[in-house]
C-alpha cells in the first residue's frame, strides 16, 4: 500500500510499530463510536470513506494549526486543518453556539453538552440541559442549565470547572451571558437580576417581572430584555442602562421580532415585517427600514454564531451602524441613527462587498457589465468597472475585491488582477463559480463536471464528474462550494474536503 511504502522510507521502526498500534486502536474505536478516536483515524487515513451513513469524505489534506477554526454543516464537523467529524450525526436535534473567531463552540445534542474546539475533540460537559448551552463570544466560558438539578451553571474550559450560578431556575425561563464571560442574567429569587457568576451576594436586580434576555454587557451595567404575551399579541422591548430599566417600545406581534445587539449593549436592531433601532446612548429609537430583512453584515463578520433557536445574534462591533441589509426589497446600507437607511440596489443585487471603517466597497452586474460601487456614510458612487472588457454572465470576487474572477457572454473564463486581465480559455455550458476563500480556489460547472482553479497555481483540476446545478447550501458559509450531481446527491467542498450526502 502506498501509506505502507510512505511510513517504510520516512519513519524508523519504533515510530512505525507506534502508528500501526494507533491505526488498530483508532479502527477498533471507530466501531464502538468513540468521538476522539474516530476523529484521529481521519489524521492518518486522508482518504476516508464511511459507507454506512452514506457519507464519503474525500482530500482530507491534514495540516498542523494550533488553534484551527472549524464549522458545522449539517450536523458535521469541519476542521481548518483538514479533520472531518460526523459523530453529531446520530443525533435528531443539533445546536451548535460558536465563538466568535470559530474555534471553540458549545455543542447541544438533544440536550447533551458538549464543549468543542478546532481540533474536534468533544469533552462531555452535562448528561441533561434544560434547553441548550451558550458559548460566550470571546470564547473560555460555556452557559448551561443542568435539568437534573434544576442550577445554572457556567463552565470554564481553561480550569475545567463548572461553577453555579444558581438553584431553582424557573422552567423554560431565559438566561444570557456576556461575550467576556463574567457575567450572568436570569430570573432569580423572584428578581429578573444581573449576577456575576461565582459571587451570588454581589447582583444587579433589573426587575420583579420574568424578562426574557437579549443579551448583557461585559461590565454588567447594560442588558436588553424583551417580553410577551399571545393573548394580546405584542412584544415589549427594554433596555437596562444607568442603573434603571427603560421600556423602549411596545410592538405588534408577539413572536415576529428578533434582535441583533452590539458587543457592548449600547446599540440593539429590532426586526420582522420592518428594521428599528434604538441606542440607550441617547435612549432614542427610529425605524430605518419598512421592509423585512433577511441578513446583516458588519466590518467584523460573525459567521454562524446566531444561537440556533434563539431569536438572538451578537456582533463583535462598537456600533451597528455601518451595516449592510440584505432585505425583502433589496440591498441597503444603514449609517447615520438619525437618517434611514438608504438604498444600494434592487433584487438582492450586490454579492460581493468590503465593508471597512463604516464605509463599503461592492460589486454587482447591470446590462452584462460588472459594476462597482462606494458607499461613504449616507453618499453613493457608482460606475461601470470599465477594466473589465467583456460583456459578463457571472463573476466572483475574493474578500478585498482585489481580484475579480468572470465568465463572459461567450462562456470565456477570465481573471482580473492588478490592472491585468487573465484569460483560461473557454468553459462551456458553465452555470457555478464561486470563490471559497478558505482555499483561495474558484469553482465552477463546465458540460456537467465540476472544476476548481487554484489561485496560486492557476491549475485546472476536476472535482467531480456527472453534476447538474447549483447548491445553495447556506448563505452564512463562505467557505463552502456546493453542487448536486446527476443521482440527486449533495455535494460541498468544506475547508479542502469534499463530501457527498445521499
Amino acid at each position: 500500500m502506498a501509506v505502507k511504502e510512505y511510513l517504510k522510507k520516512m519513519m524508523s521502526r519504533k515510530k512505525r510499530n507506534r502508528i500501526r498500534l494507533w491505526l488498530v486502536v483508532g479502527i477498533v474505536f471507530f466501531f464502538i463510536g468513540i468521538p476522539s478516536i474516530r476523529t484521529a483515524v481521519v489524521h492518518y487515513e486522508k482518504t476516508h470513506e464511511r459507507s454506512g451513513d452514506g457519507r464519503v469524505i474525500k482530500y482530507a489534506q491534514v495540516t498542523d494549526i494550533d488553534s484551527p477554526e472549524f464549522y458545522m454543516y449539517d450536523k458535521i464537523l469541519y476542521s481548518e486543518n483538514g479533520d472531518v467529524y460526523d459523530y453529531f450525526t446520530r443525533f435528531d436535534k443539533v445546536n451548535i453556539s460558536l465563538s466568535y473567531d470559530h474555534k471553540q463552540a458549545a455543542i447541544t445534542a438533544d440536550r447533551v453538552l458538549y464543549y468543542v474546539d478546532g481540533n474536534l475533540d468533544p469533552v462531555l460537559i452535562c448528561g441533561r440541559t434544560q434547553s441548550y448551552g451558550i458559548m460566550c463570544k470571546d470564547g473560555g466560558y460555556i452557559l448551561y442549565c443542568n435539568d437534573i438539578t434544576n442550577a445554572v451553571k457556567v463552565y470554564d474550559v481553561a480550569n475545567n470547572e463548572h461553577i453555579k450560578v444558581n438553584d431553582g431556575i424557573i422552567k423554560d425561563s431565559k438566561y444570557a451571558i456576556s461575550s467576556n464571560g463574567k457575567y450572568v442574567t436570569l430570573f432569580h429569587q423572584n428578581k429578573t437580576r444581573i449576577i456575576p457568576y461565582g459571587q451570588q451576594a454581589v447582583t444587579s436586580p433589573v426587575s420583579d417581572e420574568i424578562l426574557f434576555p437579549i443579551a448583557v454587557s461585559d461590565d454588567g451595567t447594560r442588558a436588553f430584555y424583551y417580553d410577551t404575551n399571545k393573548y394580546s399579541n405584542k412584544t415589549w422591548v427594554y433596555s437596562y442602562h444607568d442603573g434603571e430599566l427603560h421600556q423602549i417600545s411596545v410592538f405588534e406581534y408577539d413572536n415576529q421580532w428578533s434582535f441583533i445587539v452590539n458587543d457592548d449593549c449600547t446599540d440593539l436592531f429590532i426586526y420582522g415585517r420592518e428594521l428599528w433601532y434604538y441606542s440607550n446612548r441617547n435612549d432614542k429609537l427610529r425605524r430605518v427600514l419598512g421592509n423585512s430583512p433577511n441578513n446583516f453584515y458588519f466590518s467584523k463578520e460573525n459567521l454562524q454564531v446566531i444561537e440556533g433557536p434563539s431569536r438572538v445574534r451578537t456582533v463583535d462591533v462598537p456600533s451597528l451602524e455601518g451595516c449592510f441589509i440584505d432585505a425583502y426589497m433589496g440591498d441597503y446600507w444603514f449609517y447615520d441613527a438619525h437618517k434611514d437607511a438608504i438604498s444600494l440596489a434592487e433584487d438582492d443585487a450586490i454579492t460581493y462587498f468590503n465593508i471597512h471603517d463604516k464605509e463599503m466597497d461592492y460589486l454587482l452586474i447591470k446590462d452584462d457589465h460588472v459594476y462597482k460601487g462606494n458607499v461613504k456614510t449616507n453618499h453613493k458612487v457608482e460606475n461601470e468597472f470599465i477594466e473589465l472588457e467583456y460583456k459578463t454572465r457571472d463573476f466572483v470576487a475574493n474578500k478585498d475585491l482585489s481580484t475579480v474572477w468572470l465568465i463572459d457572454t461567450d462562456n470565456g473564463l477570465h481573471k482580473y488582477q492588478d490592472y491585468h486581465m487573465y484569460d483560461f480559455g473557454e468553459v462551456s455550458d458553465s452555470t457555478l463559480l464561486k470563490y471559497v476563500p478558505c482555499e483561495k480556489k474558484v469553482y465552477y460547472i463546465s458540460d456537467s463536471t465540476v472544476y476548481f482553479l487554484d489561485e496560486n497555481t492557476e491549475e485546472i483540476t476536476t472535482v467531480s464528474e456527472k453534476c447538474r446545478t447549483r447548491t445553495y447550501l447556506s448563505s452564512d458559509y463562505g467557505d463552502f462550494a456546493g453542487f448536486t450531481d446527476l443521482s440527486g446527491r449533495r455535494v460541498a467542498s468544506v475547508y479542502g474536503n469534499l463530501t457527498v450526502y445521499k
